[in-house]
């Protein structure tokens, strides 16, 4: 019997140590089970898995047109913001619009906020808005001591429409990003973390 506790033991020690270190290798501190599938930038085949969506039309949802490149974004498409005031894209039609969908346990996303916020100052020509795919209080969390120079949206204000999707993201995989030009229309996507080069290929030089 004490043999058997032993190893018993020792297996659950391994198991513990295994879970810590993929925790550490992912980035993301007890993520549950059902949104470990939304995690890509951190695996290996993350490029495998862009190009397969890439290559592949978005699954659509019965009643939802599924928004594509040169699709017309509808000017009333709106969330609430985290005071919970409706907020539609119609108030910033005639300006370039890069929308960023992510999470707080997302830890590309989280990543990329700082080229974001960066891109914001240097671009006020365009309006950055990120739509968050988490609960209130834990972005408001988040944003306390990581605040963003421009606007959060709250993404799950909508029981029955995944924003996300409707813009093209049709895996649910974060972050995932949209820039709609100035005429409403989606100008490109990108699945994964942006950086600076996309960035200035998105946005251009910056501006005073």
């Amino acid at each position: 019997m004490g043999r058997q506790l032993l190893t018993w033991f020792a297996a659950a020690l391994l198991g513990g140590v295994l879970m810590l270190a993929l925790g550490s290798y992912f980035g993301v501190a007890g993520l549950p089970p059902g949104l470990m599938a939304r995690w890509h930038d951190a695996t290996p085949d993350a490029a495998d898995i862009r190009a397969r969506l890439r290559s592949a039309p978005p699954r659509k949802r019965p009643g939802v047109h599924v928004l594509q490149v040169g699709d017309t974004v509808p000017e009333d498409f709106g969330l609430p913001d985290l005071a919970s005031h409706p907020q539609t894209l119609a108030q910033y039609r005639g300006r370039r619009v890069l929308i960023n969908f992510w999470a707080t346990w997302c830890g590309p996303c989280r990543e990329e906020m700082p080229a974001l916020a960066e891109a914001q100052r240097r671009h006020p020509d365009t309006r950055i808005i990120g739509i968050a795919l988490d609960q209130p209080d834990a972005i408001r969390a988040w944003l306390e001591h990581t605040p963003v120079p421009y606007p959060i949206w709250q993404g799950l204000a909508d029981r029955h429409l995944d924003p996300a999707v409707l813009f093209g993201d049709a895996q649910g995989l974060l972050p995932y990003s949209v820039l709609v030009a100035p005429d409403g229309r989606i100008a490109d996507t990108h699945l994964g973390k942006l950086d600076a080069g996309r960035l200035q290929a998105w946005l251009g030089q910056e501006t005073h």
